[in-house]
């Protein structure tokens, strides 16, 4: 006898691929179809509820695609998703890190003696909080509790990486497609403000751990182009670097070196600069185009990012026990001596507010961000453990590994970020199979619906 609803379902795995395809394509027609690319993510959202009970990797596959499509910033220039719409697929991915989760009596101990001693910290400071800065800091702990105090036996979040990639390789295409004809620099600025920009590295470091060197070095030149109009440098730096740690992994150069692969994405960036006759109008080229304007590495730094760089030496000015563990939840980074007198309303992330106050929290960098309120020492932990990881022999986690290091570098000042880091951290710490589709049901459900 047919199970009719194990049929439906079966014959929805079908329509997946297709659906999803479409899906990542409008999701990046920010300029056609600017009232509607911002709610493509509700697509991939309500077949992750739907398919929850029949196959969890599928589930979670496209709560990620859900995540990556909701559009969480603007610029004041495009349409963002619906502040409910994202509240309720963001609430849905948290929850969805319960599933089967069981939790290590003695990494919550430890996890409990860290959370206390940041209220302690915070209660101490007489800084001023800001109290949605605080809220975020929280649910970074949230995030980190049920990621790092799970018991090693219920690390079952898997995910379907090969299909991530394809969905995200369609993507790049379309937002190439979206510089060739639509894009212009003068008029919008970045291709793109949406903080979770970034996983759009992942087809790269899949496509290379899967032998296909020159489909990744294809992808991985298209990557650069859009990155590029994407104008933020920190995301292109950490995809290099990610680049490189793969290749130096060994068994996937076959004949490629890091040397060429660079060049021509060199070659890729230096090219489109000069295509459009603004050179220094891209954040990205700046890094390059500052080496022949500068003598000496500090006034490089400085001219290539002078608010980052003021940031770094606020940072490190600080009293020692300060920067080691942090200031305590919803603090801000105090300008005693105005020296970021020389930044303007327009030209930075910062608030009027921040500006007038001289007491900052909208922070460029993840490790002056988080580590401002959590201690450089958790910001060196984490970056140990996740380029470690970077380097592992299984290739799923290397895979992930490689994507979580440039989300951790460039999408953790955002409640969006944040979760994506959480879900990807959790699928690191699942043995799975990078290369395993998940489009098919689970064979009970199969026989059902035959």
């Amino acid at each position: 006898m047919i199970d009719r609803k194990s049929a439906f379902a079966a014959n929805m795995h079908a329509t997946v691929p297709a659906l999803m395809v479409l899906c990542v394509f409008l999701g990046a027609q920010r300029f056609v179809l600017s009232n509607i690319y911002a709610y493509v993510a509700l697509l991939p959202f309500t077949f992750a509820v739907y398919f929850h009970d029949y196959n969890k990797k599928l589930s979670n596959t496209l709560i990620i695609i859900a995540l990556f499509l909701c559009v969480d910033n603007g610029g004041k220039i495009y349409t963002e998703t619906n502040n409910i719409v994202r509240f309720v697929i963001y609430v849905t991915a948290i929850l969805s890190m319960l599933e089967g989760a069981r939790f290590d009596i003695r990494r919550v101990f430890i996890f409990s003696l860290f959370f206390l001693v940041l209220i302690a910290i915070t209660l101490l400071n007489d800084n001023p909080i800001d109290y949605k800065t605080a809220f975020r800091d929280f649910l970074l702990t949230i995030l980190a509790f049920l990621v790092l105090c799970r018991s090693s036996t219920s690390f079952t979040y898997a995910i379907d990486t090969g299909f991530i990639a394809q969905l995200l390789t369609i993507y790049i295409a379309a937002e190439l497609v979206n510089i060739m004809f639509f894009y212009s620099l003068d008029r919008d600025g970045y291709l793109s403000y949406n903080s979770l920009k970034s996983l759009i590295v992942l087809p790269t470091f899949y496509y290379m751990f899967s032998g296909r060197i020159r489909l990744a070095v294809a992808i991985g030149l298209m990557t650069a182009v859009v990155l590029l109009a994407y104008g933020t440098r920190m995301i292109f730096l950490a995809y290099i670097f990610a680049c490189v740690i793969a290749l130096l992994r060994g068994r996937i150069i076959k004949g490629y070196n890091i040397i060429s692969i660079l060049f021509l994405v060199f070659i890729a960036t230096i090219s489109l600069s000069y295509s459009s006759l603004e050179l220094e109008s891209y954040k990205v080229a700046g890094i390059f185009y500052q080496l022949f304007e500068t003598n000496s590495v500090m006034d490089y730094l400085y001219l290539i990012d002078p608010v980052r760089y003021t940031e770094h030496q606020l940072f490190f000015d600080r009293n020692f026990l300060s920067i080691l563990i942090g200031d305590g939840f919803g603090s801000g980074l105090i300008d005693r001596n105005n020296d970021f007198s020389f930044v303007s309303p327009y030209s930075t992330a910062f608030s009027d507010e921040e500006l007038n106050e001289g007491i900052f929290y909208n922070l460029h960098d993840f490790w002056i961000d988080i580590g401002l309120r959590f201690g450089f020492l958790s910001i060196v932990l984490t970056y140990f453990f996740v380029i470690n990881r970077m380097f592992s022999k299984k290739e799923s986690i290397a895979i992930l590994s490689m994507t979580e290091f440039v989300l951790l570098t460039c999408a953790s000042f955002s409640t969006l970020g944040l979760i994506a880091i959480a879900l990807i951290a959790l699928a690191v710490l699942s043995t799975q199979d990078p290369f395993k589709s998940a489009l098919s049901l689970p064979s009970g459900h199969v026989r059902q619906a035959i």
